[in-house]
């Protein structure tokens, strides 16, 4: 197989294969982190999965690469913040989410990742004002019904 259907295969394999088989899941992602980087979406899409699998750290690296290369990328930034989020480290990952929500005031996956962050420092109505901002602007997303865990003052 060449590399891109290598790499196919094991973005779809690693997550489900990580509770299945350990052993097999550490193979298998030597195997897909041996794999070159073509592009930035190759990039991002590392930064993805190794988030997805709980590898936040190595996650975090991946998309600060891609914020040199795509600094003023709404995207690019939402996905770092809620990285740093789920990493547990809110106040670093606000200043991200705030720049992100400066490019697309009206995006729902930003306004959320926000509150999720601010949920995280114990600014709980704020945090839930961006909740329901977000559930007003994307109503099918069900993550956003879900209130956020966050307790007053951290």
């Amino acid at each position: 197989l060449d590399d891109g259907i290598k790499g196919y295969v094991l973005v779809n394999i690693l997550e489900p294969l990580q509770q299945a088989d350990p052993d097999a899941f550490e193979t298998a992602k030597a195997a897909y982190l041996a794999l070159p980087l073509e592009d930035l979406q190759d990039r991002a899409n590392r930064a993805a999965l190794l988030q997805n699998i709980g590898e936040l750290d190595a996650a975090i690296e991946e998309s600060e690469t891609l914020l040199v290369a795509l600094p003023d990328n709404a995207q690019v930034l939402n996905n770092h913040c809620y990285m740093l989020h789920e990493a547990g480290r809110d106040e670093e990952a606000e200043t991200y989410c705030r720049q992100a929500l400066e490019i697309m005031p009206d995006a729902a996956p930003i306004k959320h990742s926000l509150a999720s962050v601010l949920a995280g420092l114990g600014q709980c109505e704020q945090a839930e004002t961006l909740r329901l901002e977000a559930k007003a602007a994307s109503p099918s997303t069900a993550a956003y019904d879900e209130k956020l865990a966050c307790t007053p003052g951290g």
